[in-house]
């Protein structure tokens, strides 16, 4: 463990960087916990380069900043193998003369409680505070370690508040480990308290590496942390293979397929594939110890380290003038070779990216950007799929259970489209599949059995193949069900959300490769016969050419600002619909293309093939997941539909309330899941519309 005053851990001065130097006192030290005091950091976004900075990869960062006011705040970086959560204690929060923040740690099935502390140099109600958060801590389960800043000189035998303090550890048990001047002044302020005969605290010993007017505190403490494991992994070598002897291959493995069925020619598809990449570029494995990325890291630095470090040694042994000097030199050169590394480095990378892909990969690694999964607390895999699984499937039970079905607008005949249907859907031509395919992200699923890349430097061998697989699917109506099978990730919502609560994650569908290409020529049959015959919803600003949330506000913010001018009323209504896309009635949904969208015979058995049966990869949910009905669905959905969402009743009768008011078909905007409605009416008109008005209207239709 390391306990320091950090005195700010974002300054930007390129040759003092605290940020990065807390990072490499953990990396340097290899510790488990730091605990930093006057971090000086803000709880907002505008401190997520310094946090991302100091913290390294495989560690996390929680903190409590001081509100209202500049400086103080309190943080730990802890090794992500130990799992922390905010201790529930009484009087934790009641304090007002010093911060802190509590975190209980589990590993290995020991429990410990850490109390970070700051005083800041004040007078106050410390004495009293803090014998209360003692009392609440006496009751508090695991071992406990309290550390921290609190401004008082130990060292001293006549300081009556440093005295008073020591007295109120032995009337709580506790005692104070740490013996030698933790500030550059050769006072102690920094103290690092534990139980007696609890919780052994050894090797202490001081680091100057980080810029401040504290010494930096390591020690050791007896709780065994799971070391980092080394890691199998297994991997095929792409890049190796020969290109022409897999494509000649391929086209040998499907040659003569002409009579098999849509599932038969997938299967066949990925079988042979499967087979050709075991041949070509066989699976291996090997054992890696994961450690954090330095790519900029040289022999040079290594060596300015150990000599600072050797320099440091003296001058603790030594207390001499010269030696600390020395010290200060070797530390600034140290600063300036890394500096000097890192700069060269990512100028380099910077001149050999390939596509726009790789800028943004090089400057999330400048910006400290962490893209790694985080996930709840768990004793096994299956058992958080488990969880997961229990949770979404609940969500969208719940929701429906919910909802009244006797409103609904399939209670209710709807008119049979006045234009041409769309009966079946015009075959795929290779040109058009090798267009999709070079304009498709070159990403891939774990289900896919070869590389999205290497399928698009064999485009000419794949296109016949693939245009077959499409053309298949259309002719006979029918979804593959292996191609409607996904893998599930359950992602963070937001940055610095409680990982460890399920409703803050959301789940995040990747799909086959050819499963997105046969969805992307449906998109284009089905946009090309409601664009022809007018099914968009006019307001509709979601997946449609030339529009999105940029015209849809300049729409609505120019039409308030003209109603304004005219002395009007403009009442803005926003609406987010929850779980919009998981809770869609397909039964609903499948009417109204039949009905409303003119879409029959083979055209609309394609779809409700496509929302048949569709399972995710870890876990099943009762309805399409989000991201695969978006694609294509958000096509046919516009104004009738919004009802077919499963909303509430009165959100049902939405139309109807606010025909009352104004014209429901000019003020409705759709932009995917987000709905928006405002109002404009003259009040010189009809003084009845006022804006009150408006408002209790829209309040009780909602």
């Amino acid at each position: 463990m390391c306990l320091i005053n950090a005195r700010s851990a974002k300054t930007t001065d390129p040759t003092n960087d605290k940020a990065i130097a807390l990072r490499n006192l953990v990396l340097d030290n290899k510790l488990d916990i730091l605990a930093i005091t006057e971090t000086w950091l803000r709880d907002d976004d505008s401190d997520n380069l310094a946090v991302g900075k100091l913290t390294p990869p495989g560690y996390k960062f929680v903190q409590v900043s001081r509100k209202h006011k500049r400086g103080g705040g309190v943080g730990i970086v802890y090794n992500d193998k130990l799992v922390g959560r905010k201790l529930k204690a009484a009087n934790l929060h009641t304090c007002t003369s010093f911060e802190l923040i509590p975190l209980q740690f589990t590993c290995d099935n020991q429990c410990f409680n850490i109390i970070v502390l700051y005083r800041p140099p004040k007078p106050g109600t410390f004495f009293d505070d803090f014998s209360a958060l003692l009392d609440s801590l006496t009751t508090t389960p695991g071992k406990l370690l309290i550390c921290g800043d609190f401004n008082y000189h130990i060292d001293k035998t006549n300081d009556r508040d440093a005295q008073k303090l020591l007295n109120i550890l032995e009337a709580h048990g506790l005692t104070q480990v740490i013996h030698e001047p933790t500030h550059v002044q050769g006072h102690i302020l920094d103290l690092v308290i534990v139980r007696e005969n609890e919780l052994k605290v050894s090797n202490v010993r001081f680091d100057h590496s980080v810029r401040s007017d504290h010494y930096s505190v390591l020690f050791n403490v007896n709780i065994s942390v799971e070391r980092r494991t080394r890691k199998k992994i297994s991997f095929r070598k792409w890049k190796d293979i020969d290109l022409q002897e897999f494509q000649l291959d391929m086209t040998t493995a499907i040659s003569s397929s002409s009579d098999l069925t849509a599932s038969e020619y997938v299967t066949l598809y990925d079988t042979q594939l499967r087979k050709l990449a075991d041949h070509h570029a066989p699976l291996k494995s090997c054992t890696v110890t994961l450690h954090p990325e330095s790519p900029w890291y040289n022999d040079d630095i290594r060596s300015a380290k150990r000599l600072r470090r050797k320099l440091e040694k003296q001058f603790r042994h030594t207390k001499l003038a010269i030696h600390k000097q020395m010290h200060d030199n070797q530390r600034h050169h140290v600063d300036s070779l890394m500096e000097t590394a890192k700069s060269s480095y990512y100028k380099a990378a910077l001149q050999d990216v390939d596509g726009q892909k790789d800028v943004f990969r090089i400057a999330n690694r400048l910006l400290f950007k962490d893209n790694s999964l985080t996930l709840p607390s768990h004793s096994s895999l299956d058992q958080l799929v488990d969880k997961f699984s229990d949770f979404f499937s609940q969500k969208i039970s719940t929701i429906r259970d919910s909802l009244s079905h006797d409103d609904l607008p399939h209670s209710e005949p709807q008119p049979i489209a006045a234009f041409p249907c769309l009966s079946h859907f015009r075959p795929a031509t290779e040109a058009e599949i090798v267009k999709l395919v070079s304009k498709s992200p070159t990403k891939s699923c774990i289900l896919d059995p070869i590389p999205t890349w290497l399928l698009k430097n064999s485009l000419d061998t794949f296109a016949p193949i693939l245009t077959s697989v499409v053309n298949k699917s259309l002719q006979e109506g029918m979804m593959p069900d292996t191609l409607k099978n996904g893998v599930v990730t359950p992602l963070l919502k937001k940055k610095g959300l409680d990982q460890e609560l399920l409703k803050n994650y959301r789940p995040v569908t990747n799909l086959p490769f050819t499963s997105k290409l046969i969805e992307r020529v449906v998109t284009t049959r089905l946009k090309e016969h409601m664009t022809l015959n007018g099914c968009f919803e006019v307001m509709q600003s979601a997946y449609r050419n030339f529009h999105s949330t940029e015209t849809a506000l300049v729409k609505v913010h120019n039409d308030i600002l003209r109603a304004v001018d005219k002395d009007g009323a403009a009442v803005l209504v926003l609406l987010d619909l929850s779980s919009a896309f998981d809770t869609i009635d397909h039964t609903i949904l499948m009417h109204t293309l039949e009905t409303r969208m003119g879409i029959r015979g083979t055209a609309l058995q394609w779809f409700e093939s496509y929302i048949a049966d569709s399972l995710g990869l870890g876990y099943q949910f009762d309805q399409l997941d989000g991201d695969r009905v978006a694609i294509i669905i958000l096509y046919a959905v516009n104004c009738e539909v919004l009802s077919a969402w499963t909303l509430t009743e009165d959100l049902v009768n939405l139309e109807d309330d606010l025909d009352e008011c104004v014209d429901f078909d000019e003020v409705g905007f759709f932009e995917c899941d987000d709905v928006h409605f405002f109002f404009l009416q003259d009040c010189d008109s009809d003084p009845s519309l006022r804006v009150d008005f408006l408002l209790e209207k829209d309040c009780e239709a909602t």
